[in-house]
């Protein structure tokens, strides 16, 4: 990934927001147009860029929309409710990181990272098993 990448990618996030905005407020300025959310949205669509999935308690109307548009299918969206009844207990992590640790001959020093790896394993294997 290069200077390009992260330019494309931002235009097309740009492109899909002055559409978006086009499509839901029309061209005349006029009073109720809702700007910060729209902005919200923008800023949620630019960063699942460098992200598999987004949790957001929107899963369905503009940002929904915007995403499906943009990503197609290849970005996974669910909500917050979801995301937290997913999150692994404390001693779930501890296994798994544990059985990481064995399988990497038992290498020390890299206790965090075998800690972090192992949440972020069962949390997403979980979130998909709901998806």
């Amino acid at each position: 990934m290069g200077p390009d990448w992260f330019a494309y990618h931002n235009a097309r996030g740009f492109v899909a927001l002055c559409c978006h905005f086009i499509s839901k407020y029309g061209l005349k300025n006029s009073q109720g147009k809702d700007f910060a959310h729209t902005y919200l949205d923008s800023d949620y669509l630019v960063l699942l860029n460098y992200a598999d999935a987004l949790a957001t308690d929107e899963t369905s109307g503009s940002l929904a929309n915007l995403i499906e548009w943009i990503h197609g299918d290849s970005k996974t969206v669910f909500s917050t409710k979801t995301f937290d009844a997913a999150v692994p207990s404390e001693d779930d992590i501890q296994v798994d990181a544990f059985f990481k640790w064995e399988r990497e001959d038992r290498t020390h020093g890299h206790d965090l990272a075998d800690w972090m790896w192992a949440k972020g394993e069962l949390l997403w294997k979980r979130l998909n098993a709901d998806t």
